[in-house]
């Protein structure tokens, strides 16, 4: 139990030193974003019928706004899926992210 505490503990010093990066993304962004990304893509569907209600009324929003969801849910899910498998390669150069409006589902960009 004790060289599990250990390890643990290890572990999160390790991953809470700052890095002196380059730039801003590194693979265990990448990772993290690709995640993120899988998990929260299906937030679009309700995301593209709030836009579209906020515009156009609900009409717009349960027909346009929600079949826009869903073409973005499943573009931001392979785009996770994608990130998820390379994010050792730095593809897009520096680990860049391939979506940039908003990088992350749940972000105020």
């Amino acid at each position: 139990m004790k060289k599990c505490v250990l390890i643990l503990i290890l572990i999160v010093l390790t991953l809470s030193v700052p890095v002196n990066s380059y730039a801003k993304n590194n693979p265990a962004t990448k990772l993290g974003r690709g995640a993120a990304n899988l998990i929260t893509g299906g937030v679009e569907i309700p995301k593209g019928f709030m836009d579209f209600h906020a515009k156009d009324g609900w009409v717009s929003g349960a027909t346009a706004g929600v079949c826009v969801g869903i073409f973005k849910a499943i573009g931001r899910s392979f785009v996770g899926v994608y990130e998820i498998v390379t994010f050792l390669i730095p593809i897009p150069e520096y680990y860049e992210p391939i979506l940039t409006d908003p990088e992350y589902m749940l972000s105020t960009n």
